[in-house]
């Protein structure tokens, strides 16, 4: 009748947290699932509700001991060293040379690099197209021709360098997750790293035409979410700030109403500089020969 120190998910469960942890049993067992609403409202049938909030109000210390005593665990049994000598199936996790650790510095700074490159193709590829200039400068060509060899070179380390952990294991031989990649994620991840710019250099392509040769990079956009995951787990694994999955959700919502906002606005820009015969909203606005951060505001 007393809350344990060492029963798994008890102190995610009592607290009202997503489980920070899950178990896997050698043996066969049989499992009873216990809903946090199943389990109010049989203290509610009992008249229990009320004790029961005393009890955690006076056990709450103990819980919050307990969470941080797995989540320091988890942490450490997670790191490049530790995971070297983790019994998986065989024994010893054997990582092969030259592959990357999901938890490495490297990966890390890699995956963040990785999230500021796809927000920076998500805004200059709407802006490439609806604001084009005559000629593109030579500092945004060499931005993203930076941004596309990146990814290029990301495929080839999906593929024979990051090592992945899937459904709660390690997998660290280059055969075994680059044949995962291969099957989930590379014929999409092919198609949007095509060197647009370097194309576009190329074809000697200039306003409009570069930001169109760009378009196919803009398929990158359904991995935001993938992205944003694995930058919160970098914040809850590598800083002290923890965030939920409600703030998680919250924060996407947010930043893809920004995003719509974005490529509206270039949208609308887009229709309002085509040559046509009336007057357009910019013509009406006197905004043709305003500067491109004022039209931007405007539209």
């Amino acid at each position: 009748k007393t809350v344990s120190k060492c029963s798994l998910g008890e102190s995610s469960f009592f607290m009202f947290e997503p489980h920070i942890c899950t178990a896997k049993t050698a043996d066969a067992c049989e499992i009873f699932q216990l809903s946090m609403d199943v389990f109010l409202g049989i203290l509610h049938d009992h008249q229990l509700a009320m004790k029961f909030k005393e009890y955690l109000s006076v056990h709450q210390t103990t819980l919050e001991e307990a969470k941080a005593s797995i989540e320091k665990t988890i942490q450490n049994l997670s790191s490049s060293k530790m995971v070297r000598f983790l019994d998986a199936d065989d024994g010893v996790v054997k990582v092969s040379k030259g592959v990357v650790l999901p938890d490495s510095k490297f990966r890390v700074t890699w995956d963040v690099l990785a999230f500021f490159g796809l927000l920076y193709s998500i805004v200059s590829i709407p802006m490439a197209i609806s604001f084009a200039r005559e000629s593109a400068p030579i500092g945004s060509f060499i931005v993203d021709s930076a941004v596309d060899i990146f990814f290029v070179a990301d495929i080839y380390c999906r593929l024979r360098k990051f090592a992945i952990v899937k459904d709660g294991f390690l997998i660290s031989h280059p055969k075994d997750f680059g044949k995962i990649y291969r099957h989930d994620e590379f014929e999409f991840d092919i198609l949007s790293a095509c060197p647009a710019s370097f194309i576009a250099y190329v074809m000697s392509a200039t306003g409009r035409l570069y930001g169109f040769l760009r378009l196919i990079q803009f398929l990158r956009v359904v991995r935001f979410g993938k992205y944003l995951e694995g930058l919160v787990e970098i914040l809850n694994t590598r800083t002290r700030f923890a965030v939920t999955t409600a703030t998680l959700r919250i924060c996407q919502i947010f930043m893809i109403i920004l995003f719509l906002c974005h490529w509206f606005s270039c949208i609308f820009h887009f229709m309002g500089s085509q040559e046509e015969p009336y007057y357009t909203w910019l013509i009406a606005d006197d905004m043709q020969d305003e500067s491109t951060g004022r039209r931007y505001l405007r539209s």
